[in-house]
């Protein structure tokens, strides 16, 4: 009787096991301005300035701050919602004399953990709105086809779009590079929602189960005695 006892802890940690290899899992991040109020800054977004005139092939050694949940902001720009808000290099930016920022690229910079999560596996959904035009960069890696986002996409979202390689593992880096198209002082800003997020366990991580089965047989062992 013990061995049908010890034997059916065994199946059941091991459907547990191959279950949770074959699950996918979510991957915590975190949208443009979420969980922030107007004119607040956004820890979780950081933001960096490059003055270059020319489009740059690699991302810069810059010096990243936080960004800022754009207060007041154009009416041109897709309203800001409980799901995602504007974020900008400096509050003000409105289309007043002065207010904006320079012309120029600006690097928005975010990170997210896979923890024990396969990279193969990972993937997510997004729609992203910019001013002016902007590029996707995940951990140094330009995507080609690129996504990218037009000079006028501050007026609406983009269509939902699908990142699904050139993952790592634990910490990843997602960079979007926005280009503020003017030869003058004026707005720019970034609005990125993530949609959905998904990926698998490690085998080893879900390995880990197997390692409980010896003392799980002895528990059901000692009930018995």
């Amino acid at each position: 009787m013990r061995k049908v006892y010890f034997f059916s802890a065994f199946a059941l940690v091991a459907l547990v096991c191959a279950t949770s290899a074959q699950a996918s899992f979510v991957f915590p991040v975190n949208n443009t301005g979420r969980e922030f109020g107007l004119g607040d800054n956004d820890t979780n977004w950081k933001v960096a300035f490059s003055g270059a005139t020319s489009v740059p092939t690699t991302d810069p050694s810059l010096t990243f701050a936080d960004s800022f949940v754009a207060n007041p902001r154009p009416a041109t720009w897709v309203a800001n919602s409980d799901d995602s808000k504007w974020v900008s290099p400096t509050v003000n930016q409105t289309l007043a004399p002065g207010n904006g920022n320079l012309p120029g690229f600006y690097y928005y910079k975010t990170t997210f953990n896979l923890g024990a999560l396969a990279p193969s596996t990972a993937n997510f959904t997004f729609r992203w709105a910019t001013d002016n035009s902007a590029r996707l960069f995940l951990n140094g890696h330009d995507f080609s086809p690129p996504f990218t986002t037009p000079n006028s996409g501050f007026s609406n979202f983009s269509s939902v779009q699908t990142v699904n390689s050139n993952f790592v593992s634990g910490v990843n880096t997602l960079v979007i590079r926005v280009r503020n198209i003017t030869n003058q002082i004026s707005p720019t800003g970034l609005r990125f929602e993530f949609l959905s997020t998904s990926a698998v366990p490690e085998p080893a991580s879900a390995a880990l189960f197997m390692i409980g089965l010896p003392a799980i047989g002895m528990v059901f062992r000692g009930r018995r005695s």
